[in-house]
């Protein structure tokens, strides 16, 4: 099975005139977000547009009309569009539109190249592309244009429990750190199944590009990448399998995505010192459920919660002091960041980026590329037995 190699063609979607225009579109007083898809994501970044520090104007395209029928419900104010051809090509690009890119992998490319065409800067969800060559060529369009391409994984990076370890480690809370455990395995959480219950195209390698490394991968690599800050990454072994148990799935759905995948990766950072991280992730496998995140160092081990989908997250210390004794350190629980932060993050921050924040946290441009070619780089290493080693510039931008 080659997930990460499996990539269409670009979609050509016809131009119509617009399904409903309510306003004076000549005249721009607000700022524009345009979406790109329907679906549930997309009722997280129309709800994100109240972060943002102007009034905006929302664009949705998208050729489901019952998903437009029920975006519309949820927000009354939206100008609805049947493609994304007409939605684009309504009036001139002003330098504050953004258009955010929200349908399954499989269009990310050609809708973002489009988005870009039109003189747009756009965010793109996650995963960011099918496939490396894909991911080269929106990045590179983007740079040619002048403008900006940013991936949603960035989501959770700022959480307080991760901000935390961060600095624990940079402080040398727990000496040097060596070792990593992240480390995430349920027997039964398909996405599509367990989790979004219908949304069958989660389960169809064609469409989505991969299982739980393309939907969770990209988060989990996110925020290890910006706790350790690497110069450079190895993917030294891996296993990717898919886990045929159709419990719950129709005869007729496609199911061809890899359940369970784990990776021996090897970060070196700037100083040239260098942490071991085994990665997890499965959501069909047998086995028992289980899951970990945990800093080995020489001088103690920090756990934390990255992402517990409760009120807090926590980030424990726990240091040896002889054969009977221990001490350990429980950092008060910390609350999310301000407002629904995972869903208003990859909107806002885009937001702030284009307006010259240097602390928004980001993952755009050359750096997005580099994030997407590490997920892609375990796949392959799956498949040819063969260690990848990759160069990160500095920060990824």
């Amino acid at each position: 099975m080659r997930p990460f190699k499996n990539a269409p063609s670009l979609i050509i979607i016809r131009h119509i005139v617009p399904i409903s225009v309510s306003k004076n579109l000549n005249h721009i007083v607000k700022q524009r977000i345009y979406i790109i898809g329907a679906g549930a994501i997309s009722h997280q970044h129309a709800t994100a547009r109240k972060a943002l520090p102007r009034e905006t104007e929302l664009y949705v395209a998208d050729p489901n009309p019952q998903a437009r029928e029920k975006f519309l419900e949820s927000f009354p104010d939206a100008i609805l569009f049947e493609t994304s051809d007409a939605m684009l090509a309504h009036a001139p690009a002003t330098e504050h539109d953004i258009v955010v890119v929200a349908t399954p992998p499989r269009f990310h490319c050609p809708e973002t190249l489009k988005a870009l065409q039109s003189g747009r800067n756009v965010v793109c969800e996650k995963p960011f592309a099918m496939n490396l060559e894909e991911a080269r060529q929106m990045v590179e369009t983007a740079k040619a244009a002048g403008l900006h391409v940013s991936c949603c994984s960035n989501r959770f990076l700022g959480w307080s429990a991760n901000t935390k370890m961060r600095e624990l480690i940079e402080d040398g809370a727990i000496g040097e750190p060596y070792l990593v455990d992240f480390q995430h395995r349920s027997p039964c959480s398909r996405t599509g199944v367990e989790y979004q219950n219908g949304s069958w195209w989660f389960l169809d390698n064609s469409m989505n590009g991969g299982g739980p490394l393309f939907d969770w991968g990209p988060y989990d690599l996110a925020v290890l990448l910006d706790i350790f800050q690497p110069v450079q990454v190895t993917v030294a072994d891996a296993v990717v399998r898919h886990i045929d148990v159709r419990h719950g799935i129709p005869d007729d759905v496609v199911f061809d995505i890899e359940t369970h995948t784990a990776a021996t990766v090897r970060f070196v950072m700037e100083d040239g010192k260098a942490v071991t991280i085994r990665y997890e992730r499965g959501c069909c496998l047998h086995g028992e459920a289980y899951e970990i995140e945990g800093v080995y160092g020489t001088g103690g081990y920090l756990a934390w919660d990255w992402i517990p989908f409760g009120d807090q997250l926590h980030v424990r210390l726990k240091k040896t002091m002889g054969p009977d004794e221990a001490d350990e350190t429980a950092y008060p629980a910390v609350d999310y960041p301000e407002g629904d932060g995972w869903a208003e993050a990859p909107l806002r921050e885009f937001d702030r980026y284009l307006r010259g924040d240097a602390s928004a946290r980001v993952i755009v441009n050359e750096k997005a590329l580099q994030s997407f070619q590490l997920l892609g780089s375990i796949y392959e290493v799956s498949e040819t037995g063969q260690p990848v080693t990759l160069q990160l510039t500095s920060n990824g931008k």
